[in-house]
């Protein structure tokens, strides 16, 4: 996809921008959490290249560019320490506001997964932007889990919210957090049972089966809280 970038043009270009910030995304998302400077340079970089196909660069506004520049950008922030990257706050909502608003089922209600996790994350008091909010985070993971697929998308069957598994996992931290942990516990066992038995979504193999071993994890630590 590096090559190339500087072999095509229009859609084509966009796709292989997006599909570097797809890797750029699984690679960092793989590392432990504790390797926070390599977890933030891939981060930044993803947000680097996908400046190529961003409206200044004259390329027509498109979900897939602003879902990806919202995604690495709320993982660089975790990366960072979320109070050290509170003023980018801003940033990010007006990635997100506009991204949903050209498209709210672009990778299984993506656009509302983010909010929703960013939502659950933040601090109480803000003063760069929206503060901690759980019912409001509640509400968008259940969207994002309820989408439809996104009418371009290469195997509808599988794109719907449903089957973007990252969804249940995040719906499950902000149950936990909202203290309902044995609703989160149910929404996780489901999930992972679904996942064993094979029912993944195309293409995304890879993906899924490192969000089960996260899944497995906040089960376990779910599981330790409740006893």
């Amino acid at each position: 996809y590096r090559v190339a970038l500087t072999e095509v043009a229009g859609d084509e270009l966009r796709y292989a921008v997006t599909e570097i910030a797809r890797l750029d995304y699984y690679e960092g998302d793989t590392l432990p959490e504790d390797a926070r400077d390599a977890r933030k340079m891939i981060f930044q970089s993803c947000m680097d290249q996908l400046r190529i196909i961003a409206p200044e660069s004259g390329f027509p506004q498109s979900p897939d560019y602003y879902y990806f520049q919202a995604l690495c950008l709320s993982l660089w922030a975790k990366a960072n320490g979320v109070l050290e990257s509170l003023q980018r706050t801003g940033e990010l909502f007006d990635l997100l506001e506009t991204g949903v608003a050209l498209s709210d089922s672009y990778e299984g209600g993506g656009f509302n997964r983010i909010m929703g996790a960013v939502y659950a994350k933040l601090p109480n008091v803000n003063p760069f932007g929206p503060s901690r909010d759980l019912p409001r985070s509640k509400e968008l993971l259940e969207a994002a889990i309820q989408s439809p697929a996104y009418p371009l998308t290469r195997f509808p069957e599988t794109e719907t919210g449903e089957y973007h598994y990252p969804n249940y996992t995040i719906y499950a931290e902000t149950l936990d957090l909202l203290g309902r942990t044995d609703e989160a516990i149910e929404v996780l066992e489901a999930a992972i049972a679904r996942i064993d038995n094979g029912d993944m979504p195309t293409g995304r193999e890879p993906e899924t089966r490192s969000e089960l071993a996260s899944m497995r994890t906040l089960l376990e630590q779910f599981g330790g809280a409740r006893r």
